[in-house]
C-alpha cells in the first residue's frame, strides 16, 4: 500500500489484531526503556560498545543495534536467544528487563 514506518506496520498486521502504530510505538518505548536501564548489567555480558543512546533521535535504531548484539534477527529462530537474555539478566538482578518492576510500581491509595 506504499505505507512505511510505524503505519506500514499498522497496515501490514491483520485487521482484527487491534494492533496501532501508536501501540507499536509504545511497546517499542518499554523495551527500550528497560533495555537503557538493564544497559550496566547486559555490559557484563554482551559487547555493548556499539551501542549508542538516542534521546532524541530515533530509538529504533538503537533497538536494532542491541538486538544485532544480541544475535537476534528476523531471518533465525530468535526465541531462544531471547529467552536466554531474559532468563540470564532475571536470575542475576531478580528484576525483569521489560515493563515496570513490581518493586518499583507506586502504590495507589
Amino acid at each position: 500500500m506504499g505505507q512505511t514506518g510505524f503505519c506500514g506496520a499498522e497496515a501490514s498486521v491483520d485487521p482484527e489484531s487491534n494492533v496501532t502504530a501508536w501501540l507499536v510505538i509504545y511497546w517499542l518505548m518499554v523495551v527500550m526503556t528497560g533495555l537503557r536501564r538493564g544497559h550496566t548489567e547486559l555490559i557484563r555480558v554482551y559487547d555493548l560498545s556499539c551501542i549508542q543512546t538516542c534521546e532524541t533521535g530515533a530509538p529504533w535504531q538503537e533497538f536494532a543495534d542491541y538486538f544485532v548484539v544480541f544475535g537476534i534477527a528476523p531471518e533465525i529462530k530468535w526465541k531462544p536467544r531471547l529467552h536466554t537474555l531474559l532468563y540470564r539478566y532475571s536470575h542475576t538482578t531478580r528484576l525483569f528487563l521489560f515493563g515496570t518492576p513490581s518493586q518499583f510500581r507506586s502504590v495507589k491509595a
